[in-house]
């Protein structure tokens, strides 16, 4: 009965020997695997965090360049019409007008370079 225990026991070592070798093996594994994918995940998500960031330049840039010609455009219309004006009443109705604030504003926070054009624009 007592060599049965023992060999027992010694089975039983054996089995846990095994089995702890099984467990590193795997453990080693699954964080080679683990490793692996994080690089993968980074390497996912930065380029993710690229095409949005490009694509919020290119998006950027169409608007700003649309304002831009919406703004040209709004001047240019308001020029003509001050020749028409200028034109049929003459300059008399345009001088009183001198000193008040313009309608149409530009923001010099949002564009300091449209704001000064329109500026000069409304001083001639």
């Amino acid at each position: 009965m007592i060599i049965k225990k023992k060999e027992k026991e010694k089975a039983f070592d054996t089995f846990l020997k095994e089995e702890s070798k099984f467990i590193e093996t795997v453990d080693s594994q699954t964080r080679k695997d683990l490793k692996v994918r994080k690089g993968d995940l980074e390497k996912l998500i930065k380029g993710k965090q690229e095409r949005s960031k490009a694509e919020f330049e290119m998006k950027q840039d169409v608007l700003t360049n649309s304002f831009k010609a919406s703004v040209d455009s709004l001047i240019k219309r308001v020029l003509k019409q001050r020749e028409i004006i200028t034109a049929s009443y003459g300059p008399i109705i345009l001088n009183s007008k001198k000193n008040e604030k313009p309608v149409f504003d530009i923001n010099k926070e949002l564009d300091p370079e449209g704001h000064e054009r329109l500026y000069r624009l409304n001083k001639i």
